[in-house]
Formats: structure tokens, C-alpha cells, sequence
């Protein structure tokens, strides 16, 4: 009995060695603050808006102002290949420079794009319902688009998008002579998404063309042509308009310079490793500040009230069509028995919305207070950096960034 009750007293001298250790390692805050206190405060519809939605009011509309200061003039980037002609890639960059509209969602029929398709003809070979319906289309409930022209060789041609049937949005485009009545195919390649693929013609030759997207964000980025013949699937292009650079621009300022230097720091990390700036990756991790990690939880005061708030976040990529990249995370307390449950309210996993999604969220102790920490993507390649003073449900401003991308032309795929 003795030695169980000095192995009982060893365990709770540890256990307040520990609850020491933690408290050490948090700012000095209000003592009589409980954990039911804070839960009442934060774990609230009004508290998630104020944390998640009110940094966001007029950023977007800041945003567009402000790249008219971004110096963005067209540079056009010239092909060197034998398939496709120089000029028709010229005119393609200077539609893709145009756009006004890139979220697939909102796009209109009069951008650019469409009007360099009517220019190059494509509405001559969009094939009409009859025709359609006399062409003995396999899977017509399938097929997405339907064409058909006399090439060169003075054969007639049909050319049919049809639709993958996956959630990835991914299409199947079949290449097709018409002989002795039957269709016979010619090639057939994939495209990553419909796009609003056209047939055009240019000197003779006649090309499939179609919009594509980068698929974390889900914006028209690129314009991809495939020469149509034998060597389809080989012979293609993608014009891309991404970023090289990016300015940061402050839109709202209530900072010190500790803040300033800690930001300054990481710019270069976050425009290379924590957006998605172009290159399509699968590997964009969480941004870490301080927070620690707690078996599968991270841990931080980010209430600066001396309570432990320990939330879980992840980086969701899309596999879809209808998503775009976002972080997911989740809130939790722990009561007096060790027990962690969830704040539901402040849960922010909704990955339907597809504009202003928080990307990136992390704390950092500056000058004995912990900051919150926000990234969110705007729209095309424009995100804001929001800096919060989080004090129980009190939400201090410190300062606001736009980081503006300033873009160039790439080509893929060259042949």
C-alpha cells in the first residue's frame, strides 16, 4: 500500500511539473479565464464570421483595382517549331492576354477567346441537331460536341468530344473520316476538361482548340490547339499565362516593425512552397508558425487568454471538377477531465465554395502575443495575406496584403 501511494504522489508531482512547464510556455493573460468561458465566446456563428468572412469585405473588388498598377503589358513569346504556324500562336497569346473573365463559372460568350473562334471560323463546323442525329454518334448522350468539315484532301471529317463520365471533368475527343458511309477513326487523344473546344481552320489546316484550366484553382489559365490528322494526340501546344513574380501590396496597416520583419521573412516561402502560383503541384503543405504539435493535434493560444486551443488543418486538393484547393480545419477545447470536443461552429470544411477559400492559416508569438496568420485566394493568381490579434472574442486588424501576381506567357508541349 505504501509504495502504490508514493508511485501515486511521483505521478501528480509530474503531471503539476508539466501543467507548469505549458503554463511557462504561454503569455501572461487573465487567470480566472476558463476553458467554458472561451468555448462560450468563440464557438459561435458570429465569432466564425468575424474570424473567417469580415477580412474578406471589398479585398477582391481592392484586388482587381490594383492590378491595373501591375505592370502587365502583353510580351508576346514567340513559337519556334514546324507544326504550328507562328502567327496563329500570336493570335492566341493576344486572346488569352485579353480575357476578361477567368473563373469557368462566369466566363461569358463575348471574352476574347470567343470572339479569335468566330474570327477563325468555328462556327462554320459545329455540326446541327440533324446531323448529329444522321451520324450514328456512339454514346449520344455522351457527346459534348459534334463537328464536322472537308479537309484538304477533300474528305469529309467529323470530329466528337464526349464527356469521360468522371468526376474529374476529363474529356474523350474521337477524330473521324466518313468512307463508304462509315466513320473510321483517324486519332483520338483526352483533353483535361471540355473547355468549349472548338474546330478551327488556318492556312489549310485545321486544328482542334479548347480552354484549360489550372486544376487547384479551377481558372482558365491556358489555351491548348491539337493539329488534327494521324498525329493528334502527338502534335499539340498549351499556351499558358502564369505568374513569374508577385507584388505584395499593403491595403491596410496597424503593424510594428516586428511584424513587418516577420512578414517580410516569409514572403519569398509563401509565394514559392504555400500558393498555388501556377505549376499545378500536389504537394503544397500547411504554413507552421508556433503552434506545437499534440499527438494528432496542434495546439496554440491563439485567444491569448491562457487557454490551449487545439485545432487540426489540411490542405484539400481537388479530384474534381467542382472543388478548388482550400484548407480545412477544425477547433477543439479540453475540459477539466481531459476531455477534447469539438467547437462546430468555427469548423470551416465546406469545400463547395469556389472564390475567397482560406489557403493558408497559421500563429506566431510576436512581442509576447500571439498573432493569427491568414492566407486566402481571391481569384485567378491573386490571394491576400491577413494579419489578426485574436483576444477572446475580440478581433484586432493588424494589417492586410494583396500579393498581385505579375504574369508571362509559357508554352508546353512544343513539337
Amino acid at each position: 500500500m505504501r509504495k502504490n501511494i508514493i508511485a501515486i504522489l511521483l505521478l501528480f508531482l509530474i503531471f503539476l511539473s508539466s501543467c507548469k512547464n505549458i503554463q511557462q510556455s504561454l503569455p501572461n493573460v487573465e487567470s480566472n479565464y476558463s476553458y467554458e468561458t472561451l468555448c462560450e465566446e468563440i464557438n459561435t456563428d458570429e465569432f466564425y464570421v468575424d474570424f473567417f468572412k469580415n477580412p474578406l469585405i471589398g479585398v477582391s473588388e481592392e484586388a482587381k483595382r490594383s492590378l491595373n498598377d501591375i505592370n502587365n503589358e502583353y510580351m508576346y513569346l514567340s513559337y519556334i517549331g514546324e507544326i504550328f504556324p507562328d502567327a496563329l500562336i500570336q493570335m492566341f497569346q493576344e486572346s488569352l492576354y485579353n480575357f476578361v473573365e477567368y473563373n469557368p463559372r462566369t466566363i461569358t460568350l463575348t471574352d476574347s477567346y470567343f470572339e479569335l473562334l468566330k474570327y477563325l471560323g468555328s462556327e462554320n463546323f459545329i455540326m446541327s441537331e440533324e446531323e448529329r442525329n444522321a451520324s450514328d454518334i456512339k454514346n449520344p448522350e455522351r457527346c459534348i460536341n459534334a463537328f464536322k468539315f472537308n479537309s484538304n484532301e477533300n474528305s469529309e471529317k467529323g470530329l466528337f468530344v464526349y464527356d469521360s463520365d468522371s468526376s474529374s471533368g476529363q474529356s474523350v475527343v474521337e477524330f473521324k473520316e466518313y468512307k463508304n458511309g462509315e466513320l473510321n477513326t483517324i486519332s483520338q487523344f483526352y483533353t483535361q476538361n471540355n473547355g468549349f473546344g472548338r474546330v478551327i481552320e488556318y492556312e489549310n489546316d485545321f486544328y482542334y482548340v479548347f480552354l484549360q484550366y489550372n486544376y487547384n484553382l479551377k481558372n482558365y489559365d491556358s489555351i491548348k490547339l491539337h493539329r488534327l490528322g494521324v498525329n493528334a494526340t502527338e502534335e499539340h501546344i498549351t499556351i499558358r499565362r502564369i505568374p513569374k513574380s508577385y507584388v505584395l501590396k499593403n491595403i491596410y496597416y496597424a503593424s510594428n516593425e516586428n511584424i513587418d520583419a516577420y512578414t517580410n521573412s516569409i514572403e519569398k516561402a509563401i509565394i514559392s512552397q504555400y500558393i498555388e502560383n501556377g505549376s499545378v503541384r500536389n504537394d503544397i503543405s500547411c504554413l507552421m508558425g508556433d503552434e506545437r504539435e499534440y499527438q494528432n493535434f496542434y495546439e496554440t493560444d491563439f485567444t491569448n487568454k491562457g487557454i490551449p486551443v487545439f485545432f487540426q488543418k489540411n490542405t484539400y486538393l481537388p479530384s474534381n471538377y467542382s472543388t478548388t484547393m482550400q484548407l480545412k480545419v477544425k477547433f477543439f477545447l479540453q475540459d477539466l477531465k481531459d476531455n477534447i470536443f469539438e467547437m462546430e461552429k468555427l469548423e470551416m470544411s465546406n469545400v463547395s465554395e469556389f472564390s475567397n477559400e482560406l489557403i493558408q492559416l497559421w500563429f506566431k508569438e510576436i512581442d509576447g502575443k500571439i498573432y493569427t496568420f491568414q492566407i486566402y485566394h481571391l481569384f485567378d493568381y491573386n490571394y491576400m495575406l491577413n494579419v489578426m490579434l485574436v483576444e477572446g472574442n475580440e478581433i484586432t486588424q493588424i494589417r492586410k496584403d494583396l500579393l498581385l501576381p505579375k504574369l508571362e506567357f509559357k508554352m508546353e508541349n512544343i513539337h
